[in-house]
């Protein structure tokens, strides 16, 4: 369990340098004190036989930084024998950051659900290259008085009066190619 090797990239990650860190074991110093027996125990099953529970797979797990914090990483371990001896060469990448983005993402995501589902306005979303819908709320189910499933069977041109089509389907082509916009008194 003893580090053996500590390149630039992971001093820069983790705040060690590879003099301070050469020689202390990995998961006393890298792994949180939840996980610390645990991931001694597999390192102990791993030295006999090159493989483990995290060995050929990318896993998510959390790594402490010299100065205490706790960050997300993923760990990629690989098995090698050197002068007959198992070895783990492991690659970390802090994921920090593309986990605040996915739970800002997943986070927008609830908030734009929530506002479509509970509009009391009809809303669809439309494909602007085939003016067919993808998704409506049930307000706009109610509306065209169908199943919601159903409206993502529809288009522009199922939903509109057909002497209002080309009004229709040209607010509908500038709708789409702008950034924001609003078309007013359109029949359905």
């Amino acid at each position: 369990g003893c580090i053996v090797f500590w390149n630039e990239a992971a001093t820069r990650i983790l705040g060690y340098s590879a003099e301070e860190i050469m020689g202390v074991d990995v998961h006393q110093v890298l792994a949180p004190p939840q996980y610390r027996d645990q991931a001694s125990k597999g390192m102990l099953a791993f030295a006999t036989s090159g493989t483990g529970d995290i060995v050929n797979q990318t896993s998510h797990l959390s790594a402490l930084r010299k100065d205490g914090t706790e960050i997300p990483i993923e760990l990629s371990v690989s098995s090698l024998q050197i002068g007959g001896r198992w070895h783990a060469l492991g690659v970390l990448r802090d994921v920090s950051e593309r986990d605040q983005v996915l739970a800002a993402l997943r986070e927008s995501e609830a908030r734009f659900r929530t506002l479509f589902e509970d509009a009391a306005d009809g809303l669809v979303i439309a494909d602007p290259a085939t003016a067919r819908f993808i998704a409506g709320n049930q307000a706009m189910a109610d509306q065209l008085r169908c199943r919601r499933e159903e409206i993502a069977e529809l288009g522009i041109v199922d939903i509109h009066p057909e002497e209002e089509l080309p009004r229709v389907l040209e607010d509908f082509r500038r709708l789409a190619a702008l950034d924001r916009g609003e078309s007013q008194d359109i029949p359905v």
